[in-house]
């Protein structure tokens, strides 16, 4: 018995990661080696590779805990295994028939214990029945956890960099781009004047009535390129970009000058270049 337990739980061993060290009928094959007697039965994939990554650990943890229990508590006794991978969360049980009474509940056995804390923490789930003549542990294994092993956590680190890579110059320039387009958008409201609404502006009106036409306040002087007209006599003028929209980038002016609120010039200005 002493000899089974050895070959199934060496305490200096780490865990197994690798689902080919992880190998459900290696374990088996060693168990049996030394004595015991196991029916396992495996519903699912194929047999010689029941489950991968972080799902087989956990299932070798599972099963060669419940193997050392067996050889514990039951050395003369059919260890029962039954796998299910066709379902999600993978599902063991595994039973076997107890000489006499079933073992008290030791306070400071820590194998079920541990088994029950890795299970949850992977999302599983441990449950363990104890009567008189039976023993039964079932245990649930999320697959989710083996779709990121670390090799292919790695590659989606590395293609997420490369993803990151391309799309960051296309983020900066859409951003730039939609900054210019917000800035020339303000700029137009505050500083434009369609020349069809120019059109319908005459000599003589009001600012009441030129205002209908001309929401923006315009600019106190023309942009360099521009050479207007002396200013006339006791007047104030505005200047405003001639553009027909946003994306307009012709450089003519309009100006607009008033007299004691009446407008007496109405200028169309053209670049001197």
């Amino acid at each position: 018995m002493h000899q089974i337990i050895g070959v199934l739980h060496d305490a200096s061993q780490p865990e197994p990661l690798d689902p080919a060290v992880a190998s459900m009928d290696r374990l088996l094959e060693r168990a049996r080696a030394n004595g015991m007697e196991i029916n396992y039965v495996h519903e699912g994939k194929n047999a010689m590779d029941p489950v991968a990554g972080g799902t087989a650990a956990l299932l070798h943890q599972v099963v060669q805990e419940s193997l050392t229990n067996a050889a514990k508590y039951a050395p003369n006794q059919q260890v029962d295994i039954e796998l299910d991978t066709r379902v999600n969360p993978t599902q063991v049980r595994i039973s076997n028939s107890l000489e006499g009474q079933a073992p008290p509940v030791r306070e400071a056995a820590t194998g079920l214990k541990s088994l029950r804390r890795s299970l949850e923490a992977a999302g599983g789930m441990l449950q363990v029945n104890r009567e008189a003549g039976r023993f039964e542990l079932l245990a649930r294994i999320p697959q989710a956890s083996d779709r990121l092993s670390p090799k292919s956590t790695l590659a989606s680190v590395k293609k997420g960099t490369r993803v990151l890579m391309i799309a960051l110059p296309v983020i900066v320039v859409a951003a730039i781009a939609a900054g210019l387009y917000l800035l020339q958008d303000a700029t137009y409201k505050a500083t434009a004047l369609n020349p069809a609404n120019f059109q319908q502006l005459q000599v003589g009106m009001d600012r009441e009535e030129v205002s209908e036409f001309v929401s923006a306040k315009g600019l106190d002087e023309p942009l360099p390129v521009i050479n207007g007209p002396s200013t006339p006599p006791a007047a104030q003028c505005r200047y405003y970009a001639a553009k027909t929209g946003v994306l307009d980038l012709g450089s003519e002016m309009f100006r607009l000058c008033f007299a004691q609120d009446i407008l007496v010039s109405a200028d169309h200005l053209y670049p001197t270049y």
